[in-house]
């Protein structure tokens, strides 16, 4: 929970947001409270402001500071702001008594952007164009055009496609018949002909100023919020879920109630009884799915939920609202399919997050939690906010409901994004707020695919629309986050703070496995971490991987972010049991357990690794709503799995953190959502791409491959987002062995952070293929990956399939080779420097393509091809002195504070080497054994595949 929440501030809203002061509470009876709104809160200086503190109660007198040095008195006051920058403003109030409170809030203001200039053309040829525009207030894109040609010349104006042939020297004005919106575009062409063969082609875009996105305000509104507040504190390095001070387990179950088909009655069977197996069994938490269906067939859908409720009436409840399917859409969409570039009108399948949709969604919420609040005070304890099929664009929708993709259905839009007005004002805005640059037409999806620096990545340096396309996928995932802020904000607002927010966000390794990563918006994890508006981001276990016994509980994203930020991860588990295998629907996960056996291992596998990392939490949830997790004619099976997950319950409070023998993983992983930005959105082999699969594949060995791989070393790790080397918080004394997937743009603040924190103190890092190929300025060049690394590394010429002879720790073999040509690729070049070891070369060549050196108080592996297989992953993770508790490759380690965990890849006998002598206690959820009674550094357990065994760790 954040500042925000909890002291009475009032912190700025994302970007494009509507904002107004958040009202707060005193704290005890009888003290003024402090609460105001601004309008605007951002704009071109001179800025001005009004503030209003109307809202407050209890208050005799009202003092300002504006954040650049002026100050007020009043309840309603003005200023102006006339430089550009970020003012916090503050606002004091004082009782009768002589009591204060005080509440605070963010004003920006921005340079206004220049004026339009006469664009004029000279050529060589003599020939001059002065193109003006005229009636720009009326919202008319009308020219003045002068045009002069040279001697012998005959020319052609084109403006907007329409040809206007053989004028005479002179000036004349032209009615282009087009209406030109805030930041819309217009693009002029001239040339000239001389005796028939094209002498001159030139190209001018106008684009008007950007508007700045106004999201329209929605009057003030708060409730007597009646439920718990909810906390979440960071306790020993590990974020805790309070409610009113006190600890609960995130630890839960999610139900999805009245999921029905066509409209059909709902059938409340499966949540009932799931509900009484979670009151049965002490689940303290349930997260209901509200579904479109349930308010459109059934508005009274509430009422109908209440009643059940009463079947467990001590249970609190988060409440997940799919707010895509609720949106009501006034006025046709323009979608552009991102396969092949055509626009389709009137799509009432996309949902765009566009300011109306922004403001309509949270008069949704409005309306939500005051019914809650009415309908079951005190066990509310928050909403998890979910949108455009978890805030990323799906592949296919069919009137509403994603589907596969079948291209020559007319209804279905494959792999779409929204490309109307709303987009392309609010991009010229971002554009111009971030970069300066006024050329914002919105990138096709052809330029968004394509590639000049070799086949791999966009190359800012060559041309215009590469630069477009990159920023245009920083501003749909800035927009996306900014989506989810904004409804989490109100949430808060709303409900005085009290009420948890959560969103599905973060999956960085997930859908870098589908391809559709770039174009998704979901990659504004470091915005969405810090935002203070946000509690818990959610995502379910790896679709790809885990989904069976003896594998490790993979994540979608960087699960460990989020508590260093005071955040909870909160992962799915939608595991698929044996109850649900008669059912139609439980064909979408084919790798899922098929016994129960199988189930109950998965599951307890799941809880414990939530439980053993920091920040993190888990709810087993019925997808489908036919009983995942429990069904009252098959009570043998449901009762095999909820004694698997009361008793995972019960052995996740067992375990403890920090305290003498404490242990934490020494292996950080970092993927980097920002520099998925510099990567096509899909290959194009007809602009020298790699093809689609190929692309996918190389992808996905960089970044989801090798993180997978690691888990299965005999260590734990942690995934970290790139950015999070920037919090205070990270833990870098813990830290041995820090691992870099894709960070191909690490800018100059993150490079310092890598030098000051990482290369230091007898760490190890591991660079792969393209890390810090780009810096801030996003032109790739290798020198930029020799600077981070320290080695000196060079771009290789023309294309390489990345094979390589490994020859390190007594390893040998090949491994990369995707099968395709890659460009750029690298090398190490060994020339000339001492101290560089060469464990890997490319077959062909022989290039140095893996490499070590030894820098005094660290060392850095560097690999140019992804794809080191696992043995020398654990062989880099000991020379860096990693403890490895397992032998070998293949089983599964988790461990922290007084707990070990170890997920057996194969049945048989496992010797777990620990890191210090300890006595040990194996807890089988049913009874706890003595392993070692007296202190040891070494123990044996006999496993069967997939089995989880747990132990407890005294420290001698």
């Amino acid at each position: 929970m954040s500042c925000f929440a909890l002291c009475g501030l009032a912190l700025e809203l994302p970007s494009g947001s509507q904002p107004t002061a958040s009202p707060f509470k005193a704290n005890a009876s009888g003290l003024p409270t402090a609460r105001f709104t601004a309008t605007p809160v951002s704009g071109s200086v001179p800025l001005q402001v009004s503030f209003d503190a109307s809202g407050s109660a209890g208050a005799a007198a009202y003092s300002w500071t504006f954040g650049d040095g002026a100050t007020a008195s009043g309840v309603k006051v003005s200023h102006t702001y006339t430089s550009a920058g970020t003012f916090a403003v503050s606002l004091n109030v004082k009782s009768v008594t002589g009591a204060q409170a005080s509440a605070s809030g963010v004003i920006t203001g921005t340079n206004a952007p220049p004026p339009y200039q006469d664009v004029v053309v000279i050529n060589q040829s003599g020939l001059s164009v002065t193109v003006t525009p005229l009636d720009f207030q009326k919202g008319n894109w009308n020219y003045r055009v002068t045009w002069t040609r040279g001697p012998g010349l005959s020319g052609s104006l084109v403006i907007n496609g329409v040809t206007y042939c053989n004028q005479a020297d002179g000036t004349w004005s032209v009615n282009t018949g087009y209406t030109l919106k805030p930041a819309s575009t217009v693009k002029v062409d001239y040339y000239a002909v001389l005796a028939g063969t094209l002498k001159l082609t030139a190209s001018q875009t106008f684009a008007a100023l950007p508007a700045p996105v106004n999201q329209g305000p929605l009057p003030a509104y708060t409730l007597n919020w009646a439920s718990p507040e909810v906390k979440i504190s960071n306790q020993n390095g590990v974020s805790q879920l309070l409610l009113n001070g006190r600890k609960v387990t995130p630890v839960f179950l999610g139900l999805n109630a009245a999921f029905v088909a066509g409209g059909a009655a709902p059938d409340w069977s499966a949540f009932d009884y799931q509900l009484s197996q979670a009151a049965k069994y002490g689940v303290p938490i349930v997260q209901v799915n509200l579904d479109a269906l349930s308010t459109e067939y059934y508005p009274d859908f509430t009422d109908m939920f209440f009643q059940h409720m009463q079947k467990y009436p001590t249970a609190y409840v988060i409440w997940r609202i799919n707010m895509d399917e609720l949106y009501d859409v006034s006025d046709p969409i323009k979608a552009m399919s991102l396969t092949n570039g055509t626009i389709a009108d009137n799509r009432q399948e996309l949902r765009d997050l566009s300011s109306a949709y922004l403001a309509q969604r949270r008069q949704t919420l409005r309306t939500l939690l005051t019914n809650l609040n009415r309908r079951y005070p005190g066990k509310v304890l928050g909403v998890h906010i979910n949108s455009l099929v978890e805030w990323f664009m799906s592949p296919c929708f069919t009137n509403g409901s994603p589907v596969s993709c079948n291209t020559s259905q007319p209804n279905q839009i494959p792999y779409f994004a929204a490309y109307g007005d709303d987009v392309q004002t609010s991009f010229c805005s971002w554009l111009y707020q971030k970069t300066g640059s006024q050329s914002c037409i919105l990138p096709t999806p052809v330029e968004r695919s394509s590639t000049s620096y070799g086949n791999v990545f966009h190359d800012v340096s060559q041309k215009d629309a590469e630069f477009r396309a990159v920023q245009f996928a920083r501003f749909l995932a800035e927009r996306t986050a900014n989506a989810v802020n904004t409804l989490a904000k109100e949430i808060k607002d709303v409900t005085q703070g009290k009420a948890m927010t959560s969103a599905f966000y973060g999956y960085t390794y997930e859908l870098t496995n589908f391809n559709i990563v770039v174009g998704s918006g979901h990659w504004g994890f470091s915005t969405i971490l810090n935002s203070p508006y946000l509690d818990a981001l959610v995502a379910p276990h790896s679709y790809v991987y885990g989904r069976q016994p003896g594998t490790p509980m993979f994540p979608h994203g960087p699960m460990d972010s989020p508590g260093l930020y005071g955040k909870l991860w909160i992962t799915e588990d939608d595991t698929r049991t044996v109850l649900c295998i008669p059912e139609n629907n439980c064909d979408a996960f084919t790798a899922s357990p098929n016994t129960l056996g199988t189930t109950q291992q998965i599951l307890r596998r799941n809880a414990l690794t939530a439980a053993m990392r920091p920040g993190n939490g888990l709810y087993f949830f019925d997808l489908p709503g036919t009983g995942w997790f429990g069904l009252s004619n098959d009570t043998p099976d449901s009762d095999g799995i909820w004694t698997t997950i009361g008793q995972s319950i019960n052995q996740v409070k067992s375990i403890v953190s920090g305290g003498a023998g404490s242990y934490s993983p020494e292996i950080a992983i970092f993927s980097d959502d920002a520099s998925l930005a510099a990567l096509p959105m899909y290959s194009d082999p007809t602009t020298n791409g790699v093809g689609g699969n190929q692309f996918t594949t190389f992808q996905k060995s960089i970044l989801t491959d090798a993180a997978y791989q690691f888990a299965l070393i005999g260590t734990p790790v942690r995934h970290y987002l790139l950015s999070d080397l920037l919090s205070d918080n990270f833990p870098t004394d813990k830290i041995k062995l820090a691992v870099l997937l894709n960070a191909y743009r690490i800018p100059s603040n993150v490079r310092q952070t890598i030098r000051t924190k990482l290369q230091t103190a007898s760490k190890t890092l591991l660079f792969q293929y393209a890390d810090g190929l780009m810096a801030d300025n996003d032109v790739p060049s290798p020198s930029q990956i020799a600077d981070v690394t320290g080695l000196p590394v060079q771009r290789g010429q023309g294309a390489s399939n990345l094979s390589v002879q490994l020859n390190y720790a007594g390893l040998s073999g090949t491994y990369g080779n995707p099968g395709f040509s890659v460009n750029p690729w690298f090398y190490v070049d060994t020339t000339g420097t001492s101290g560089i070891q060469t464990l890997g070369t490319y077959q062909s060549g022989n290039a140095v393509a893996f490499a070590k050196k030894d820098f005094g108080s660290y060392s850095v592996f560097y690999n140019g091809a992804p794809g080191l297989p696992g043995a020398a992953l654990r062989a880099i993770a000991q020379a860096a002195g990693v403890h490895l508790f397992t032998a070998g490759v293949g089983d599964v380690v988790e461990a922290f504070g007084n707990t070990l965990m170890v997920v057996a890849a194969s049945g048989g006998t496992k010797t777990i080497t620990l890191p210090a002598a300890a006595k040990v206690v194996q807890d089988t959820g049913a009874s706890q054994i003595p392993i070692c009674s007296s202190s040891c550094t070494q123990f044996q357990v006999t496993l069967n595949t997939g089995d989880v065994g747990l132990f407890y760790v005294t420290p001698q």
